[in-house]
C-alpha cells in the first residue's frame, strides 16, 4: 500500500511538499503521513493546509487585509465613475450619448464650429440624440452641448473623487463598509 507523506516547515507548519514510500527513497524530514483523500482535499481547498502540533489541520484563508480591500473598492469606484461618464448626459431636455467615439464625435464638432464663430460664418448641424432623432444645433448649440458634456464628465469625476477621500481616510473595516454602502447608493441612483 503507498503512504503519502506531508513534508512540513517545522516552524510554520507549511507544506513544502509530498513524497510517496512507493515512490521515493530520500524523504525530508519532518513528515507526516496522510490520507489520499487528505493528499486531494490540500489541492481541492486551495492548499490551505498546516502541520500543527504534529496535525494535519485545514487553516480557513484569512480575507483580504484593509489595504487590499480599499484597493478593491478604489477599482470599484473608478469603473462606476467610467459607467456613469460614459452612459450619456442631458443638453436641452435630450439624453445624448458620451461613450467614448460620441466625445471624439462631439469635440470634432466642436473644433468645426469654434472656426466657424472665429470666421464669422453660418453653422449648422443636425446632431443625432441617443434616442436616434436629431436636434438642430448652431454653432452656440454645439458649444453648449459641449459644455454639457464637460460638466456631466466632471459631476462624476467629483462624486468619485469625494468617495475616494473618505475611502483614504478609513482605518477600520467598519469605515470601508460606510464607502462600500455609499458606492451601492450610487449605482443605484438613475
Amino acid at each position: 500500500m503507498v503512504k503519502y507523506l506531508a513534508h512540513y516547515n517545522a516552524d510554520t507548519g507549511t507544506i513544502q511538499g509530498f513524497y510517496s514510500s512507493g515512490l521515493h527513497r530520500d524523504i525530508p524530514s519532518p513528515t507526516l503521513e496522510i490520507t489520499a483523500e487528505q493528499h486531494a482535499d490540500y489541492f481541492a481547498r486551495g492548499q490551505n493546509h498546516r502541520v500543527i502540533d504534529g496535525v494535519w489541520t485545514y487553516v480557513e484563508p484569512e480575507g483580504p487585509t484593509l489595504d487590499e480591500r480599499k484597493n478593491n473598492l478604489r477599482a470599484a469606484i473608478n469603473v462606476e465613475r467610467d459607467r456613469r461618464e460614459q452612459g450619456g448626459f442631458v443638453y436641452a431636455g435630450k439624453q445624448f450619448d458620451s461613450d467614448a467615439t460620441s466625445v471624439i464625435r462631439i469635440n470634432a464638432a466642436v473644433n468645426t464650429a469654434v472656426s466657424a464663430i472665429l470666421a464669422e460664418t453660418e453653422f449648422a448641424v443636425n446632431w443625432t440624440a441617443a434616442d436616434n432623432t436629431t436636434v438642430p444645433l448652431d454653432a452656440q448649440g454645439l458649444l453648449g452641448l459641449s459644455a454639457a458634456l464637460a460638466q456631466h464628465s466632471n459631476t462624476q469625476h467629483v462624486r468619485a473623487r469625494d468617495l475616494k477621500e473618505q475611502l483614504e481616510e478609513a482605518e477600520t473595516a467598519e469605515e470601508l463598509v460606510e464607502v462600500e454602502t455609499l458606492l451601492e447608493e450610487w449605482k443605484a441612483e438613475a
